[in-house]
């Protein structure tokens, strides 16, 4: 991301450039769809064409700063409910996460749900594309031909191709709308492989910690065996709800920023140890 203090010293120099800036904003805003910098520059083209060549070529020079000048003011702007992202190689204005309950609630629709297979065939065509569908049969270990089917209706997935071998079988890629949907500015931008397997190794030893934990059903045996509650209990029964709670929470909220829910409701764990209880 661009500073912001050159930024706005150049936009103070040149007057024009706030003018420019309030044209991008508003083709941004109106757009409903990530534009590209060329799509900028062809949208700022064809709107001063009238001028001379100098004046435009002026204009789209200064493209790249004002972008770059509006990405600084919107994401340091605290009480702004939304900001400029780059996204699907293009720029596009995005509520934050920090609103998404707000914005579902606007919507009065269930947030977008992917199956762990439409997930799984996903993982394996972003990772592996351009891939033929047998590859994906291959790796998954199932019939892939249905949960591909989703994906190709959702715009998420995409036939690329055709592979050079016998019967050339279809190839497949993701989308734009893909890199939309998860809030990526590319392929590039994907988390590595090393990354996942980091992420991976990582999880046995919180499971390991975790596990070293007296359950939910322990600690309350261990209640209901005392004529009067035992303090070290139900703080210990406290603090293991409190870990689960936090951890679906902050789940959900990760998978709510893209769209995505997790199954089940929102029914909290407290509630569940209470009635339990």
């Amino acid at each position: 991301m661009m500073s912001m203090e050159p930024q706005q010293q150049v936009l103070e120099l040149d007057p024009m450039h706030h003018e420019l800036m309030g044209t991008v904003e508003a083709v941004l805003f109106a757009a409903g769809r990530p534009l590209s910098m060329p799509d900028l520059r062809r949208i700022i083209a064809r709107l001063y064409e009238s001028g001379t060549a100098e004046f435009v070529e002026e204009k789209l020079a200064a493209l790249t700063t004002v972008v770059g000048a509006l990405i600084d003011r919107y994401a340091n702007d605290n009480l702004c409910g939304f900001e400029l992202v780059n996204i699907a190689d293009g720029f596009a204005f995005r509520s934050k996460p920090r609103f998404s309950a707000a914005v579902q609630c606007l919507r009065e629709e269930k947030p977008v749900r992917l199956s762990r297979a439409s997930m799984e065939t996903l993982a394996i065509v972003s990772y592996r594309q351009p891939v033929t569908k047998p590859d994906m049969d291959e790796i998954r270990g199932v019939d892939c031909g249905g949960t591909l089917k989703v994906l190709l209706e959702r715009d998420l997935v995409r036939i690329v191709g055709k592979c050079e071998e016998p019967g050339r079988p279809l190839l497949y890629g993701t989308t734009k709308e893909f890199l939309t949907f998860f809030g990526l500015e590319s392929l590039a931008h994907l988390p590595s492989l090393r990354d996942i397997d980091a992420l991976a190794n990582a999880v046995p030893d919180e499971v390991e910690d975790r596990a070293s934990m007296p359950t939910l059903q322990e600690l309350r045996a261990a209640i209901k065996n005392f004529d009067e509650p035992d303090m070290s209990a139900i703080d210990a029964l406290d603090a293991a709800v409190t870990v689960l709670n936090d951890t679906e929470e902050g789940a959900r909220t990760a998978l709510g920023t893209q769209g995505v829910e997790l199954p089940g409701g929102k029914k909290s764990v407290d509630d569940d140890a209470v009635n339990a209880a």
